[in-house]
């Protein structure tokens, strides 16, 4: 079996990791339904919160390792 690539061709696989860190208060967290030390996988009705997180300032957004 040969392994060839194409120029131009993107393959993404499984779920990037990102890690945002903010200071906020509890009312924030009970909003988007979070809790605290604790991870989701984003949904639609996380969208609004990024938004919101960046008005907020300070946002320290981190990549996630894979091992």
């Amino acid at each position: 079996m040969t392994n060839t690539t194409s120029e131009g061709v993107f393959l993404g696989m499984g779920n990037p990791l990102l890690d945002m860190i903010v200071n906020t208060d509890k009312a924030f967290l009970d909003k988007y339904g979070l809790k605290l030390n604790d991870q989701i996988l984003a949904e639609e009705k996380h969208a609004p919160m990024y938004d919101e997180m960046e008005k907020m300032g300070q946002v320290r957004q981190i990549k996630g390792n894979v091992t």
